[in-house]
């Protein structure tokens, strides 16, 4: 399994960001939708959302928002990469 995750596998996997929304009234979410694909298989496609805490002040509000992004991408990147389907694309 690990020489699927190698440098020297040829696999190319191609992620397409369809929708990205961020939900700012409660309950609070970055919101993708995301299609993954490669040649070697049909790939999948995976909606996610990622709730964060909002605040009564828009300023805390907006601040939580920009602060909820990165932690929302990693999350996006590990629900790609745990995907049953995903095994698939490498060509393992």
């Amino acid at each position: 399994m690990a020489k699927v995750y190698a440098r020297e596998n040829d696999a190319q996997i191609e992620a397409h960001l369809s929708a990205l929304s961020m939900q700012s009234s409660t309950p609070t979410s970055w919101n993708f939708e995301t299609t993954v694909s490669s040649p070697r298989a049909g790939g999948f496609t995976l909606p996610t959302s990622y709730p964060f805490k909002t605040s009564l002040s828009a300023y805390g509000a907006w601040q939580n928002a920009a602060t909820a992004f990165a932690p929302a991408v990693q999350d996006l990147i590990d629900k790609i990469i745990t995907h049953a389907s995903f095994i698939d694309l490498v060509g393992a």
